[in-house]
């Protein structure tokens, strides 16, 4: 699969994602194997949100075992960096990991100082 570099960061992402905001409409056994299947397939980067229910703690049932194989990336609605540093706890827990990868900010309004 084909990767290209995102933006300024170095970081070599695959060309196809998978985003998980279907997955919150399905049962847990149902999205765990779209993600292993996913997985198997050759996809590699996982984007989700707080804001898409239960989609960061099926990702990280589906991913636990492959978690240093593939990309996450999750967002969050926070307008303040407390509560940006508040969802990011809350993703990390729900998705069973000590990191993310890349963390967006969710259709803000305005950008946020990065302070």
């Amino acid at each position: 699969m084909k990767h290209v570099s995102l933006g300024k960061t170095q970081l070599l992402v695959p060309q196809l994602a998978f985003g998980a905001l279907p997955i919150q409409r399905v049962s847990a056994p149902i999205a765990v194997k779209l993600i292993s299947k996913a997985f198997d397939s050759g996809i590699r980067y996982f984007d989700t949100a707080r804001a898409y229910s239960d989609s960061e703690e099926k990702l990280g049932v589906a991913l636990a075992d492959v978690r240093h194989q593939v990309i996450i990336a999750t967002k969050t609605l926070a307008t303040d960096a407390h509560n940006a540093r508040r969802d990011l706890e809350v993703s990390l827990s729900r998705l069973r990991t000590d990191y993310i990868d890349i963390i967006q900010l969710h259709n803000p309004e305005k950008v946020p100082d990065p302070e």
